[in-house]
């Protein structure tokens, strides 16, 4: 791809910064290909331009420039570099979250390709920030889930500024004495909590109740802590986030 640029009485001026453009206008056209629509010029240090070429392909690209003063003549050698054309998003995956979970902690994470970063926001107050990568991986510790639901948007974007987007949204609630594992705290949980205490059935134990956060003392067992808690629970004497009512 060769371009070449007219300057209508142009000229170029050195100035405390960067080179700028003096005169009356500019204007570009096409040698050789058809019409593309140029925007934004920017004669910077070292004439670097600023070109849109919503067109053209990836890849690299050689580009030249002819500069024409008012009388006509053209600047027998043309200034000439390759640009890398590169308008592909990186390849961003995430792999299925933990929803709903009792804990207010979780470890996302997913595959990406031609990235240099990738960023995981939040909707709510739950942590964000800059993801690690490993080789074709990232990962993000989200803390501080908050109760309800929390959407996650994870974002990779490449050096020229292409960016890949994947969402999911992860649903907290405070699990502290689900003993049967339905994401609630009623009566069926103070009655489970009593069979298991009392060895009369454990079946009714949620298989992950170690790691649910239901475990309300963190002893790794059904107790009597978690018999009051459920039974306080159903009263009204904690609240949704499990702390005592203050009467």
């Amino acid at each position: 791809m060769h371009l070449l640029g007219l300057f209508r009485r142009g000229v170029l001026a050195r100035a405390d910064g960067p080179d700028r453009l003096v005169g009356d206008g500019h204007h570009f056209s096409e040698r050789e290909h058809a019409h593309l629509p140029f925007h934004d010029l920017l004669v910077a240090l070292g004439f670097a331009l600023r070109l849109c070429l919503p067109h053209a392909d990836d890849g690299v690209k050689t580009v030249s420039v002819w500069f024409k003063d008012g009388l006509g003549n053209v600047s027998a050698t043309p200034v000439t570099d390759t640009i890398i054309l590169d308008a592909t998003p990186p390849e961003l995956t995430l792999n299925p979250v933990t929803t709903p979970t009792g804990l207010n902690q979780q470890t996302i994470a997913g595959t990406v390709a031609d990235a240099t970063a990738v960023t995981v926001t939040m909707d709510t107050a739950a942590s964000d920030g800059e993801a690690t990568i490993s080789g074709n991986t990232w990962n993000f510790v989200v803390s501080g889930l908050v109760e309800g639901t929390n959407e996650v948007t994870v974002t990779a974007r490449d050096a020229a500024g292409n960016v890949a987007t994947a969402a999911t949204s992860i649903r907290y609630v405070n699990a502290k004495g689900d003993v049967n594992g339905d994401w609630t705290v009623n009566l069926q949980d103070a009655i489970a909590a009593l069979q298991v205490f009392s060895g009369m059935n454990s079946a009714v134990l949620r298989a992950d109740f170690a790691a649910s956060g239901a475990d309300v003392n963190g002893d790794g067992r059904v107790g009597i802590a978690e018999v009051l808690y459920i039974f306080q629970k159903i009263a009204g004497m904690r609240n949704t986030s499990g702390d005592p009512v203050i009467q």
